[in-house]
């Protein structure tokens, strides 16, 4: 026969904020330590991040566009005179669909930054000109998932 008894709730007066057992203080530490912990470890078995091939493409249909910038710009130091448009490889597409919020919210410049190499509040910072075409080579290489007409 199951188990039909449900735990005890934790009551908490109005405005308190009811801590959780102890046993489960370790599991919400805050600190940051934690997660710089996870990020030096290797990853687990069940979380390991698969392995992606360097492909050389050939031909004439190049899934790249270079858009030289009427207004080159200093990025972190570095002068900006052209930008990289690069369509999404599936690892890409996954890894952003991953990264999202729960409601699948997101802005398109956010997506752009990922097939430029640059974030999103660059793009979004580009003066017309410049943005105008580089939204544009975006839009031609976004795969209809994410609204484009791509295949």
């Amino acid at each position: 026969m199951p188990d039909t008894t449900a735990p005890e709730p934790i009551l908490a007066a109005e405005g308190e904020i009811p801590m959780p057992p102890r046993e489960l203080l370790a599991q919400l530490d805050n600190s940051g330590e934690v997660e710089t912990e996870k990020a030096n470890s290797p990853p687990t078995a069940h979380r390991a991040v698969p392995e992606v091939a360097e492909l050389e493409f050939v031909g004439d249909s190049l899934p790249v566009a270079e858009i030289a910038l009427r207004y080159p710009f200093r990025w972190q130091g570095e002068t900006v005179r052209t930008i990289t448009v690069r369509r999404l490889t599936v690892a890409q597409m996954g890894a952003f669909w991953e990264g999202l919020p729960d409601d699948g919210a997101y802005e398109r410049s956010d997506l752009y930054g990922v097939m430029c190499g640059l974030p999103g509040k660059v793009i979004r910072a580009l003066p017309d000109v410049d943005g105008s075409r580089v939204t544009r080579a975006c839009f031609d290489f976004l795969p209809r998932e994410f609204g484009g007409v791509s295949d």
